[in-house]
Order: C-alpha cells, then sequence, then structure tokens
C-alpha cells in the first residue's frame, strides 16, 4: 500500500452509559468505606502472543514528599521488600489476597481490565504517586509469536530492570476524603514498553504507562476498517496497520517512538513530529476488520488510519491514509465513539 490509497471516513457515535462504581454515600445509609479500587489494561502489541508479569506490592506515596504517609499494600503473611515500607514511622502496611497477582496483559488490548486492588482500605490523605513492584520470576514471561500459532510455544524470560528496586512509578496527585473511594486504571502500552534484542534474543521490559480516572476516562473509539479496492494484488496488511489518535490537531502525525534507559542511540527517535495518545491493532484476517482503542478522557481527537512497521526505537515512516479527512479533528463524547473507515481506489 502506498500514499495512493484513498479512505473514506465514516462517523457513528455511540453514547453508552458507564457503569463505574465508587463516589461517596449519602442517604443516611450505611457510610461507604475510604477505598482504593486500580485497573491494568493494555494497549496493543505486536509479535508478541501473551506477556504475562506478575505484580507483586504497591506503594503509594504522599503528597508532601515525606517520609511518612506512605501506604503498602503487600501480600498477605508477607513482609514488605520495599525498604520504606519495613518502618512503621513511615508507612502504613496492608495485606491483601489480592497481591501477587499474576495478570496477561495482552488478553487487555481491546479496552478490557482487570482489577489489582478492588475496593481495598485506603487512609484518607492527598497522595501524589502509584507504584507498582513487579516480579522478575518464573511468572513473569513472554510467549513470542511464530507462525503460523502460538499454541505450541514455550515462555521465555522478561528482564524488567529495577523492577523490585524502584517500581513502575505513576504521577498523580489525588486527594482521598473520609467515606469515599477512588478508582485509577493503568494503562501499559506494550509496544512501547518491551524490546527485543537480537544479539541475545531476550527480552526487556521498561513499563510504559498512563494513569487515568476510571469514572472521567470512560470514552473509546471503535469500528471497522474495509478495503473495498478492486485491485486484489495491493490489499492492505492488517498485520502492519492500526489507527492512531491523536489528542487535538496534531501538526505532524508521527508514529511511536520511545528512548529506553538502556538505548545505545539517545537520539533514535525524531521527536518533532506529535506521537499518538493512543493506537490500536486491526482484529481479523479479511475485510472489514475490527479495531478497539482503550479508554480515554472525552474531548477534542484526531484518528487516522496508517501502515507501515512501527518499532518504537526508530522514527519510522508511517503511510498515513488521507489524513487531511474533513471530519478530523472529532469531539469524542463518552462511551463508544465508532470510526468506520473504507479504503478505496486511487484517483486516476
Amino acid at each position: 500500500m502506498r500514499n495512493g490509497l484513498k479512505v473514506t471516513l465514516l462517523m457513528v457515535f455511540t453514547a453508552l452509559t458507564a457503569s463505574c462504581g465508587g463516589g461517596g454515600g449519602g442517604g443516611g445509609g450505611t457510610a461507604t468505606p475510604t477505598g482504593l479500587t486500580l485497573r491494568i489494561t493494555d494497549a496493543p502489541v505486536d509479535d508478541l502472543c501473551e506477556v504475562h508479569v506478575k505484580f507483586t506490592e504497591v506503594i503509594l506515596e504522599p503528597a508532601d514528599g515525606g517520609t511518612s504517609g506512605k501506604v503498602c499494600y503487600v501480600p498477605t503473611g508477607t513482609v514488605p521488600s520495599f525498604p520504606a515500607c519495613l518502618n512503621s514511622n513511615e508507612a502504613t502496611v496492608i495485606e491483601t489476597a489480592a497481591l501477587p497477582q499474576q495478570i496477561e496483559l495482552t488478553s487487555l488490548d481491546q479496552g478490557s481490565s482487570v482489577a489489582l486492588l478492588d475496593q481495598e482500605t485506603l487512609p484518607p490523605g492527598e497522595y501524589s504517586q502509584i507504584k507498582l513492584l513487579i516480579s522478575e520470576d518464573a511468572d513473569t514471561f513472554v510467549i513470542r509469536n511464530t507462525a503460523p500459532s502460538c499454541e505450541v510455544q514455550h515462555g521465555e524470560n522478561l528482564r524488567i530492570p529495577s523492577s523490585l528496586q524502584t517500581g513502575l512509578k505513576l504521577n498523580v496527585d489525588f486527594t482521598l476524603a473520609a467515606n469515599s473511594l477512588v478508582d485509577f486504571t493503568i494503562d501499559f502500552d506494550l509496544g512501547k514498553s518491551i524490546k527485543y534484542f537480537k544479539n541475545s534474543d531476550s527480552y526487556q521490559m521498561n513499563p510504559t504507562a498512563t494513569i487515568i480516572d476510571t469514572l472521567i476516562a470512560d470514552t473509546q473509539f471503535d469500528g471497522t476498517v474495509t478495503d473495498s479496492q478492486t485491485t486484489p494484488e495491493t490489499p492492505i496488511d492488517p498485520a502492519t496497520c492500526k489507527v492512531y489518535v491523536y489528542q487535538g490537531s496534531p501538526a505532524q502525525p508521527d508514529d511511536n517512538c520511545v528512548i529506553s534507559e538502556d538505548s545505545l542511540d539517545p537520539t533514535a527517535c525524531d521527536l518533532i513530529g506529535d506521537q499518538p495518545y493512543k493506537s490500536a491493532d486491526l482484529i481479523g484476517s479479511v475485510s472489514p476488520y475490527n479495531f478497539t482503542t482503550g479508554y480515554m478522557e472525552d474531548g477534542d481527537y484526531t484518528i487516522l488510519l496508517a501502515c507501515g512497521e512501527d518499532n518504537t526505537d526508530l522514527d519510522d515512516d508511517l503511510t498515513f491514509i488521507n489524513p487531511s479527512v474533513s471530519i478530523n479533528p472529532i469531539t469524542a463524547a463518552p462511551g463508544l465513539n465508532t470510526v468506520d473507515f473504507v479504503i478505496v481506489d486511487p484517483t486516476p
């Protein structure tokens, strides 16, 4: 496929009622316990069938940056591994049966999520950071996608540098009042997080994730991509095409590109262009293909279809199909916002 392809973009907004729990109680009933719900979701990744990650502990840092006020969630009957959680003057340790928890992240790439913590007790206060500790033991591994299927494969170790020393840090400022609940979703981007090293034939994960308020971020895009070209020898390859979502109106839409901590070339990514806020793989082996993005807040977005290898270590040149469609930017409403792409023959 080349730049000559044209696409017709059809829009249908499907407003769905968001089913979100939480919020303070009222009407004189039983008081709502003060608590935290923490969900995990994922953006798509190429070339891997499964990514299993075992989360072992969750730590909340106080907003004042002081040494006291930490809250540490640990597995029932265990001692915290993070040194600051061992001092009772600095931290409140809460044991929970929810940890440790192994989650297969690629199963969550179509807008679904799983609860890591579900209404766990959390002392009222002001917080500024959530930290996830991830194990590098045998329960954290990947299964490589080797055609024609993933069914007969063995797990391969997934290295996560400093996973237990510093953890995955997510900055989020919030105040929790008494008798109220907070609900956050952590959206992993495996395409940006996992790197393959050819020399050692191994995988490494430098977790890249965003954290969103589940009760506010209830907007998604979904739809179909229909290849209506009449020339049979030039179909699109769904494995190399994605739907990209950009915030607002990007001046120069670009690909996903991330400099990892151990990158040998810190200039490998040309960050002049606008990187996507979300992306979604095309699902299916024949046209029409389906896609569903992760959750985001309602607002103005530009949604584009592009094809080509999107190597997160490089600033790749993608083929955007008619990126100047007049319907962009789109004001997305809460719920599902359906966008259908139809690829037609290029104009002679």
